[in-house]
């Protein structure tokens, strides 16, 4: 999300990630980009932190 709160479309190689708060506005700008963008997700992706120095 930009600093002016407008969403913007990245490359495939890059992800884009907000904040829960906003899942009813993203939710609702994917309705409107479905027929534009059929592929377009939202996802939720869940990190693990290892520590590799243990």
């Amino acid at each position: 999300m930009a600093e002016n709160k407008d969403f913007s479309l990245v490359g495939i190689n890059k992800a884009s990630v907000y904040p829960e708060t906003e899942l009813v506005r993203l939710k609702a700008l994917k309705a409107d980009l479905q027929k534009q963008l059929p592929s377009l997700r939202i996802i939720k992706i869940t990190l693990t932190e290892t520590d590799h120095f243990a």
